[in-house]
């Protein structure tokens, strides 16, 4: 038996365990995986330039990291935060960029006859 046939079963099998043992390095930078991305600050930029989008106390619905929920407009933006007036209890609150999941513009009707009419076409 040629000395050189023995040996080639190993070669795929060493192949095989060296690519084993890459994937969970190569699948710890995918989306699967958020805490770790390369650029944590992405979604913080995001998340300042929506809000940048938005008029001076435009009614919003935000979404945080710890999945609650919370209602009121942005008063100002800041570099790293921006403060927020909550429509339920009236404070000024401060919150992180990175804190917030989500950004959602929302309409608020107060009282009977706010909200907007709705015209019956017969024809």
């Amino acid at each position: 038996m040629n000395p050189r046939s023995a040996n080639r079963p190993i070669v795929p099998l060493v192949l095989g365990l060296i690519l084993l043992a890459t994937l969970p390095a190569a699948h710890a930078n995918s989306r699967w995986f958020p805490q770790f991305r390369r650029n944590p600050d992405r979604h913080a930029q995001k998340i300042h330039h929506k809000l940048s989008k938005y008029k001076p106390h435009t009614y919003l619905h935000l979404v945080l990291q710890d999945h609650s929920q919370e209602n009121g407009t942005v008063v100002a933006l800041s570099e790293k935060s921006f403060t927020f007036t909550n429509a339920d209890s009236h404070a000024v609150e401060s919150h992180l960029y990175k804190d917030v999941a989500h950004v959602h513009k929302s309409k608020t009707y107060i009282g009977q006859g706010t909200a907007p009419h709705r015209h019956i076409h017969i024809f």
